[in-house]
């Protein structure tokens, strides 16, 4: 009996938990339902022909399962950009940042970048860093290196505007209108084209990440920069502060409520 009033209590703290922590974050929501984002993405995928296995209004990952990723065993990432639908498209930066510190930013992809671009993103296992890029400049592909200390494996991925306070993170607690700025999908086995690239399979290592660039979420199109990762992983979520804090409450909750049934019963046992 007392085994069963213990499981149930635990059970309880454990789902409040969950509640509070999914309660901190908006859902993605669409101002057109997903249909500009899916036209694009039908545009690019040769097998179904011209028709899309995603349904890019509800396919997307969970946002407690994007906002931190790490390179798979090939230590390096492509990331090619597909879509730049923005009024920012000229100024936008986006790359990726350490988990444990959002300010330590790499750009993968800047401004001048268009369609077709990449990126090649290597870690290291000591946190080292490199990024080698090829872009289309004037009609001529143009390559670059760089190199950084990044301090850390695991990341996640940022977009930034020149738009007052427009930096967003895939992790959403980051984010200073505390909405999910980006919608990740994982390859189900398409055929696409992407730009300036030869056809292939959208394998499940890969994912597109499709952004709204605009502050307080804008026409939430979803479609203001759309690049897909390869060889990446999402990773578990670090728990919420919040989370963390109700959960250890609960727990201390539960253990004064065992401790007093014992005193009670020892009480009784005396008399």
């Amino acid at each position: 009996m007392k085994k069963s009033i213990m499981k149930s209590a635990l059970l309880a703290v454990v789902g409040a938990c969950l509640v509070a922590g999914n309660a901190l974050a908006e859902p993605l929501i669409f101002g057109d339902g997903g249909a500009a984002l899916q036209t694009a993405m039908n545009g690019m995928t040769v097998t179904p022909d011209g028709s899309s296995s995603t349904n890019f209004a509800t396919d997307m990952l969970a946002d407690s399962a994007d906002s931190h990723w790490e390179i798979n065993a090939t230590g390096g990432s492509v990331a090619t950009m597909m879509l730049e639908i923005a009024g920012f498209a000229d100024y936008n930066i986006f790359g990726v940042y350490a988990s444990n510190d959002p300010s330590n930013r790499i750009s993968l992809f800047e401004g001048v970048d268009g369609p077709g671009a990449q990126a090649t993103l290597s870690i290291k296992d000591d946190g080292q860093v490199t990024v080698s890029k090829t872009s289309l400049v004037n009609g001529e592909w143009v390559g670059s290196f760089t190199s950084f200390d990044f301090g850390f494996t695991s990341f996640g991925y940022f977009l930034e505007t020149p738009e007052d306070g427009g930096l967003f993170f895939s992790d959403t607690s980051l984010n200073g209108d505390g909405l999910d700025h980006m919608a990740a999908y994982q390859g189900q086995g398409d055929m696409l084209k992407l730009p300036n690239v030869t056809k292939g399979l959208w394998s499940s290592n890969e994912y597109i990440l499709a952004w709204e660039d605009l502050y307080g979420g804008g026409d939430r199109s979803y479609n203001d920069f759309v690049v897909m990762v390869e060889s990446v992983t999402p990773v578990a979520p670090v728990p919420e502060p919040a989370t963390m804090l109700l959960f250890g409450t609960g727990i201390a909750g539960l253990t004064g409520m065992v401790r007093r049934r014992r005193m009670r019963n020892k009480q009784n046992s005396t008399l």
